[in-house]
Protein backbone atom coordinates (compact mmCIF):
# COMPACT_ATOMS: atom_id res chain seq x y z
CA UNK A 1 0.00 0.00 0.00
CA UNK A 2 1.31 3.31 -0.68
CA UNK A 3 0.59 7.01 0.81
CA UNK A 4 -1.97 8.87 -1.05
CA UNK A 5 0.59 11.47 -1.33
CA UNK A 6 2.65 9.57 -3.95
CA UNK A 7 -0.59 8.40 -6.29
CA UNK A 8 -0.18 10.46 -9.57
CA UNK A 9 -3.59 10.50 -9.85
CA UNK A 10 -3.87 12.43 -6.03
CA UNK A 11 -1.48 14.80 -7.79
CA UNK A 12 -3.06 15.13 -11.18
CA UNK A 13 -6.49 15.94 -9.10
CA UNK A 14 -4.46 18.32 -7.00
CA UNK A 15 -3.79 20.14 -10.13
CA UNK A 16 -6.28 19.69 -12.01
CA UNK A 17 -8.51 21.42 -8.57
CA UNK A 18 -6.22 24.68 -8.50
CA UNK A 19 -7.42 26.08 -11.54
CA UNK A 20 -11.16 25.81 -11.33
CA UNK A 21 -11.28 26.91 -7.70
CA UNK A 22 -8.65 29.54 -7.14
CA UNK A 23 -10.63 32.31 -9.68
CA UNK A 24 -13.81 31.57 -7.98
CA UNK A 25 -12.57 31.48 -4.37
CA UNK A 26 -10.92 34.99 -5.21
CA UNK A 27 -14.31 36.19 -6.60
CA UNK A 28 -15.96 35.28 -3.41
CA UNK A 29 -13.24 36.57 -1.09
CA UNK A 30 -13.88 40.16 -3.59
CA UNK A 31 -17.38 40.18 -2.22
CA UNK A 32 -18.35 38.53 -5.48
CA UNK A 33 -20.13 35.35 -3.93
CA UNK A 34 -22.86 34.31 -6.52
CA UNK A 35 -24.39 30.93 -7.85
CA UNK A 36 -21.73 30.37 -10.63
CA UNK A 37 -18.94 30.80 -8.30
CA UNK A 38 -20.36 28.46 -5.65
CA UNK A 39 -21.75 26.06 -8.11
CA UNK A 40 -17.95 26.20 -9.71
CA UNK A 41 -16.49 25.24 -6.31
CA UNK A 42 -18.88 22.91 -5.70
CA UNK A 43 -18.49 21.27 -8.99
CA UNK A 44 -14.71 21.46 -8.63
CA UNK A 45 -15.04 19.81 -5.36
CA UNK A 46 -17.05 17.46 -5.71
CA UNK A 47 -14.90 15.69 -9.06
CA UNK A 48 -12.01 15.75 -7.06
CA UNK A 49 -13.42 13.91 -3.77
CA UNK A 50 -14.74 11.35 -6.45
CA UNK A 51 -11.10 11.09 -7.92
CA UNK A 52 -9.74 10.58 -4.96
CA UNK A 53 -12.32 8.04 -3.53
CA UNK A 54 -12.23 5.85 -7.02
CA UNK A 55 -8.15 6.12 -6.43
CA UNK A 56 -8.18 4.47 -2.59
CA UNK A 57 -11.07 2.16 -3.70
CA UNK A 58 -9.34 0.97 -6.71
CA UNK A 59 -7.58 -2.82 -6.48
CA UNK A 60 -7.13 -3.68 -10.09
CA UNK A 61 -5.08 -2.52 -12.67
CA UNK A 62 -6.32 -0.31 -15.63
CA UNK A 63 -5.76 -1.28 -19.71
CA UNK A 64 -6.25 0.84 -22.62
CA UNK A 65 -7.61 -0.68 -25.95
CA UNK A 66 -5.13 -1.33 -28.27
CA UNK A 67 -5.13 1.91 -30.16
CA UNK A 68 -4.32 4.04 -27.54
CA UNK A 69 -1.00 4.26 -25.38
CA UNK A 70 -0.92 2.43 -22.19
CA UNK A 71 -0.73 -0.80 -20.80
CA UNK A 72 -3.08 -3.30 -23.14
CA UNK A 73 -5.68 -5.75 -21.63
CA UNK A 74 -3.43 -9.27 -21.87
CA UNK A 75 -5.89 -11.60 -23.18
CA UNK A 76 -6.94 -8.82 -25.75
CA UNK A 77 -7.48 -10.13 -29.39
CA UNK A 78 -5.13 -7.57 -31.33
CA UNK A 79 -8.35 -7.76 -33.91
CA UNK A 80 -10.87 -4.96 -34.47
CA UNK A 81 -10.55 -1.27 -32.52
CA UNK A 82 -9.72 -2.71 -28.97
CA UNK A 83 -12.94 -2.16 -27.25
Amino acid sequence: MKSLFASKTFWGATVSLLPAVVPSAFDIAQGGANAQNVSTIAAALAGYGFTLFGRTQANQAVYTPNWMPGPNRPTEPATGAGF
